[in-house]
């Protein structure tokens, strides 16, 4: 296995994401904060995850643990109800249904409930007051569902977290595939792609794009109606579509009802943008190539070999399965004693 080029410390901005709810991705984080370096971190998380029991299953969450120094951005209430203390430095200047977006930064160690951030844009900001007040790295805790945390404006890297609870063996790998692949995507090359993904975005409509490079409107702005009704605008010389918005499973449909002998190109904004079921996805890739004008790295995998359902997958078997589908990538137990190194610096 190649080390990592430097320690996830020295990335600046990196996102913990999950495969899955409860593949313990805030084990892994709380894993991390405990090996860092020992200047301030800040932590940040988008969705709903803080809450001190699963909504679902009813299960006790694990909160996450900061040190003195340590900087947070959360909602007012979420804040109330940690154990840390903390200083109240700032208002991020954004709402939510737990009060006011505060910036604070820990007075003593304890735990901290993070909640508040739903919005890529909110998120942004939380990283700028945080950089802005020498906290660094920041760790953007990336609730299940919300991949918005793997946005590279947000995270330019990203460690997912997967285990026993997606199912066997064979599951964890094709669901850790289906997320992995989707949010490292190529980069586009072309200018002529670059161009059409800039006037998508421009003029926030999906555009088919020729060979020449010139771009077609379909007939509505919507990327779902305007294939839907735009069947008939596909020619033998139209290299692909560009879509500046989300890609949903209605969508990929409309794209595989086009057919032809031809392969073709999706570009989309970034992996994040994409959204369909993990099959449909895999079909879909078969036959058309996709390409980003932004894609993430991903720094690291994390697994858990045992799920809160009670079932439990050989430890050794999950790891030599993910380690030979990523060999460049490090793979760690965040609980295993043995995988510190990795954590760390993935050696």
């Amino acid at each position: 296995m190649d080390p990592l080029v430097k320690p996830w410390w020295k990335v600046g901005r990196l996102a913990v994401v999950g495969v899955a709810k409860n593949c313990g991705k805030t084990t892994t984080l709380n894993a991390m904060i405990a090996r860092r370096r020992p200047e301030p971190l800040g932590l940040v998380s988008v969705g709903i995850d803080g809450e001190q029991a699963d909504v679902l299953l009813g299960t006790e969450k694990p909160a996450i643990a900061v040190d003195e120094g340590h900087w947070v951005v959360s909602a007012e209430q979420a804040l109330g109800r940690s154990t840390v203390p903390l200083e109240y430095v700032a208002p991020l200047g954004v709402s939510s249904p737990m009060g006011p977006v505060m910036v604070a930064r820990a007075l003593g160690p304890g735990e901290v409930i993070l909640a508040g951030l739903r919005h890529r844009g909110d998120v942004v900001k939380a990283l700028e007051a945080l950089l802005a007040r020498g906290a660094g790295p920041v760790l953007v805790d990336g609730a299940y569902g919300r991949v918005v945390g793997a946005h590279p404006e947000v995270a330019p890297a990203i460690v997912m977290s997967t285990g026993a609870v997606v199912g066997s063996v064979e599951d964890v790998i094709r669901r850790t595939h289906d997320v992995v692949d989707r949010l490292t995507l190529p980069v586009v090359e072309s200018e002529m792609w670059r161009e059409a993904l800039a006037a998508a975005r421009r003029d926030k409509r999906a555009y088919l794009v020729e060979d020449d490079g010139e771009l077609r409107e379909l007939p509505h702005a919507s990327g779902l109606l305007g294939l839907s009704q735009g069947r008939r605008l596909w020619q033998k010389s139209t290299a692909g579509v560009v879509v500046p918005g989300l890609v949903s499973d209605r969508v990929i449909e409309e794209l595989l009802a086009v057919g032809g002998p031809r392969t073709r190109t999706l570009v989309v904004g970034d992996g994040t943008a994409l959204h369909p079921g993990g099959r449909l996805w895999r079909r879909f890739r078969r036959s058309w190539e996709v390409r980003v004008g932004h894609s993430s790295r991903l720094l690291a995998i994390s697994f858990n070999p045992t799920s809160i359902t009670g079932a439990r997958l050989d430890e050794g078997a999950l790891r030599e399965a993910l380690e030979a589908r990523w060999p460049d990538v490090p793979v760690f137990n965040p609980v295993d004693p043995g995988d510190e190194a990795r954590i760390i610096q993935g050696t």
